[in-house]
């Protein structure tokens, strides 16, 4: 249970400072998405290096077993969902928008 709470912790000591290299209020946007194809690790692990390189994005986290694909980035970003799409289309596969939260 300790251990958790160290990690938690540095997740959140993380967080903060990467918000605060961004501007304050900068990190926040999470998009989620379903990612069509993709079937194994070295797939998720294209997209998530694709995704990565985007102005902006700050953290990709992806589940093979659900297929889906979360993208946080910074709010400075918002409007750039569509660029995060054409990144994943880039790798070879396609996402569908299943939820935004500010």
């Amino acid at each position: 249970m300790i251990e958790k709470n160290i990690t938690c912790g540095w997740v959140v000591l993380f967080l903060i400072a990467v918000s605060g290299a961004l501007g304050g209020d900068a990190v926040g946007v999470k998009w989620v998405a379903l990612v069509t194809g993709m079937s194994c690790p070295l797939c998720a692990k294209n997209i998530e290096k694709q995704v990565s390189r985007l102005e902006g994005v700050v953290d990709v986290k992806i589940d093979l077993g659900t297929g889906r694909v979360e993208v946080v980035y910074s709010r400075a970003h918002e409007g750039d969902k569509s660029s995060i799409a054409k990144a994943i289309k880039d790798a070879g596969f396609e996402a569908i928008d299943v939820k935004k939260s500010p």
